[in-house]
């Protein structure tokens, strides 16, 4: 059987392999197993969570048979962020969460991420364990009248939003802000929350219909809420993407305020709190050289790893770093939680600038911009790292290192999730960066596609 994980859960097309119903079934069955055999001394229970999209009811109802026939009772905890699905896993004692969801993409797609007791995603090692049980399940077990059930979840959801009522009221101040939830996961629960705490908000993309999900919006798409952001001379703007992981922000004059800049405040707010370990900060290889110049003269280092959240997880846990993130919008703040939650970042950013939302014009200035450019390269099928790097391919990037000059940085990778092959170039000159990524693009298309 192919490779079911991604970098991010298990990604298709709801119907098609993987996704199809009997696959899911066993993918529960097996995640079940799974979760009792490597997670000890934790409570028989699972929690599910899921975004909007139309299809996640039927990958709910197979997955549940799945995990419900391994013995184990299935909470539903309906349609809600996957951050706040990692939190009540870690809080509640269950002993595995799964979000259904397929994050930014289009609604078409759906996917499936398994959550560790911790938080955190699911390991490697126990996604392959997952996959190897699943390829030899011939048939599904019958589900025993004595085994699992679906039990309602709305009482652990007040958890989570209790959690961050505590964790920031009194620090949110009464702003103006508009809030674009993407039609996605947090459509309900973000607005609650940051309205709960003092703000004054109103609401944009905030009525999914199953299909409409990061449809022209979110976190990807921010153009409607910087529009909205102007006309309503609110004081910023909040965007979220499809599962509620990411958060990008727009500041009253329109312009945006990406990852690096929120990784920026967080870092410097940290660091004059004495509250970041090491003085560093894990950033991934798609960060701007001029985040790493401008943490450089706070005396912040920095560490790159591989692009995706679960690397930045990752690095975080080797180093003993409490922040980290991507320039899309994840951003981890493992004194909260080792996953990214959008909800969260914001609260945080809030809490930064109180009453002072002039702060995020601020920051766009601080922090020099590098030229970056970044090509998706689609292929047929999704690839592993380095099969894309053909003898052809690497001849053209060594030779455009070489025009490039120092500093630069160019970055070829297969997608975690998607059938592309990303290229990123950076440096002083836009048209050599250009140049180069165009001519790397070309060369995989010529020897790959």
């Amino acid at each position: 059987m192919p490779k079911l994980f991604g970098t991010d859960g298990i990604r298709g097309r709801v119907g098609q392999w993987p996704l199809c119903d009997e696959i899911v079934s066993k993918v529960g069955y097996s995640s079940a197993i799974a979760a009792v055999r490597f997670y000890t001394n934790r409570e028989k229970v699972v929690l599910i969570g899921r975004d909007t999209r139309g299809s996640g009811k039927v990958l709910l109802r197979d997955l549940a048979t799945g995990l419900k026939s391994a013995g184990l009772t299935v909470v539903d905890l309906g349609i809600i962020t996957t951050p706040a699905v990692a939190f009540l896993t870690k809080d509640s004692g269950a002993v595995m969460g799964v979000s259904i969801t397929a994050s930014h993409n289009s609604a078409e797609f759906n996917g499936i991420k398994l959550i560790s007791p911790t938080g955190e995603k699911v390991s490697d090692e126990i996604e392959t364990w997952i996959e190897d049980l699943t390829d030899k399940l011939a048939t599904m077990p019958k589900i025993a009248s004595t085994r699992g059930k679906v039990v309602d979840g709305k009482r652990y959801v007040k958890r989570y939003k209790s959690h961050a009522h505590k964790k920031f009221k009194g620090f949110v101040k009464p702003l103006s802000i508009v809030i674009d939830c993407a039609n996605g996961a947090a459509y309900k629960i973000a607005p609650e929350i940051i309205s709960s705490l003092g703000a004054k908000i109103r609401v944009i993309c905030n009525v999914p219909d199953g299909k409409n999900i990061n449809r022209a919006c979110g976190s990807l798409y921010p153009d409607k809420l910087r529009s909205a952001v102007v006309a309503e001379h609110a004081d910023l703007g909040l965007a979220f993407d499809g599962d509620g992981d990411r958060l990008i922000v727009v500041n009253s004059a329109g312009e945006l305020v990406n990852g690096d800049h929120l990784l920026y405040l967080i870092a410097r707010d940290y660091a004059q709190r004495k509250l970041l370990n090491k003085n560093m900060v894990i950033i991934t290889h798609m960060a701007n050289t001029g985040l790493v110049e401008k943490l450089e003269e706070h005396g912040i280092s920095t560490v790159r790893v591989r692009v995706g959240d679960r690397y930045v997880g990752e690095g975080m846990k080797s180093t003993g770093a409490v922040l980290g993130g991507e320039p899309v919008g994840h951003i981890i703040l493992r004194r909260h939680l080792p996953t990214g939650d959008g909800i969260i970042t914001a609260l945080q950013i809030l809490k930064i600038i109180g009453d002072k939302p002039d702060i995020l014009e601020d920051v766009v200035r601080d922090i020099p911009q590098y030229p970056l450019v970044l090509v998706n390269v689609p292929v047929k099928r999704k690839m592993e790292d380095g099969e894309m790097m053909t003898h052809e391919v690497r001849c053209v990037v060594e030779r455009q290192e070489k025009l490039l000059g120092n500093p630069h940085r160019i970055n070829v990778r297969p997608s975690g999730t998607e059938p592309y092959i990303r290229v990123m170039v950076e440096a002083k000159d836009r048209v050599k960066v250009q140049t180069a990524a165009e001519s790397i693009a070309v060369a995989i298309k010529k020897t790959i596609i």
